[in-house]
């Protein structure tokens, strides 16, 4: 259901980018858009924007090696479990061959 509803979030920001020239769709804008909502694409928020500090520079680094890392492990672990299905299934296969 959450996979559904990001898809359609998705399209619509698609669609937003080719109606107006000014706006190039993303995965950042995506993002931005999921965080902030429509005021994403107001020029106030770009121009009230705060330089990033040196530290919350590095700990959004961190948080982002650690989102990666949970992605990955969880890639990982469908991987394996598409392959285990994948070995019955090739066996399946070849016995009825």
């Amino acid at each position: 259901m959450g996979n559904n509803n990001l898809y359609k979030i998705e399209n619509t920001l698609r669609s937003i980018a080719k109606r107006y020239k000014s706006v190039k769709y993303s995965l950042g804008l995506a993002i931005l858009f999921l965080m902030m909502g429509v005021s994403a694409f107001s020029e106030e928020t770009v121009a009230q924007q705060e330089v990033m500090t040196n530290e919350q520079i590095a700990e959004s680094k961190e948080n982002l090696k650690d989102s990666i890392g949970n992605l990955q492990s969880k890639i990982d672990s469908a991987k394996k479990e598409n392959e285990k299905g994948l070995t019955g299934l090739r066996l399946e296969l070849i016995q009825l061959m």
